[in-house]
């Protein structure tokens, strides 16, 4: 078989008919040749071979470091104060109102009502020590009545059956344990103390720490008050009407009285109007809590 005979490109020509000649390829082909590498074990090293290298290092684009994201520092707590109150016109009186207070439960109930003990800036301190001691013997007293009334039962078992005179025993057992080993407190006496009174409670809880079986702890709080606030007559104005009921011969006196008033007044620290007082406002006060318990 013959092989195929090329095919022939047709020729190009323009509108009119005339062919339009083809371009000849004048840039031909070269076939690119590396050139031949050295043999640099031959010969040592050049200062000429690391220039290039060094030049090529430093043209390169040196990459930016990127910033490293600080972590958020958290923020000091800053512990809010009360804001201070204003001052009150000289002629407006304050009346306190009693601070909330719990009942009282009897010294002979169980330690799910805690034992406190109000203490006044008055208060004698003879008698606070020793009510404070009748609490802590009642207290030492129940302990030991609870563990002898339930010491002649057996011990508890895994049957299902839970006798509860064997739990409260059980209880009491391993609370007498915790407290011989150093572990959790016992149940405590509260003495508590506000104003005034905090340097009572104070002396009462160093006179309970130097005492050998005795475990003394103190606590610090604050606690809000209402006060009621009663507008009278000001000094102008009862001087006034008192120079009014005696007759129209002192009125020069009461207006050059006033005008000093007045300057007095000037000098001293601002106060709010009688039209702002407000009928009851609210004070804080500082409580100190004494808990006091047998080792």
């Amino acid at each position: 078989m013959s092989p195929p005979e090329p095919t022939k490109k047709g020729k190009k020509r323009a509108r009119n008919g005339k062919e339009i000649p083809r371009p000849q390829q004048t840039h031909a082909q070269q076939p690119t040749t590396a050139p031949p590498l050295k043999n640099s074990s031959n010969r040592g090293p050049s200062k000429n071979s690391s220039a290039p290298e060094t030049s090529r290092n430093t043209s390169m684009p040196t990459p930016r470091k990127q910033k490293q994201k600080q972590k958020p520092q958290p923020k000091p707590t800053v512990t809010l104060q009360p804001p201070k109150l204003a001052r009150l016109p000289d002629h407006a009186t304050v009346t306190t109102r009693p601070l909330h207070r719990a009942a009282l439960p009897t010294p002979f109930s169980s330690s799910a009502s805690p034992k406190v003990l109000y203490v006044t800036s008055s208060g004698p301190f003879i008698p606070c020590i020793k009510r404070v001691r009748s609490l802590l013997s009642s207290i030492a007293a129940r302990d030991s009545q609870s563990v002898a009334a339930t010491s002649r039962q057996t011990l508890l078992q895994a049957n299902g059956r839970l006798d509860p005179r064997q739990v409260e025993r059980s209880i009491a057992e391993a609370a007498s344990e915790n407290k011989s080993a150093g572990g959790e407190r016992g149940e405590e006496v509260f003495v508590k103390g506000s104003g005034k009174a905090i340097e009572r409670v104070l002396e009462i809880g160093v006179y309970f720490q130097k005492e050998r079986d005795c475990r003394v702890r103190v606590e610090i709080a604050s606690v809000r008050a209402i006060d009621d606030i009663e507008l009278g007559k000001a000094e102008g104005e009862v001087k006034h009407s008192e120079e009014g009921s005696g007759g129209g011969g002192g009125v020069m006196e009461v207006d050059v009285d006033q005008e000093n008033g007045k300057k007095e007044r000037k000098k001293k620290r601002k106060g709010m109007r009688d039209e702002d007082v407000p009928e009851t406002r609210i004070r804080t006060l500082s409580v100190v809590t004494v808990a006091i318990s047998l080792k």
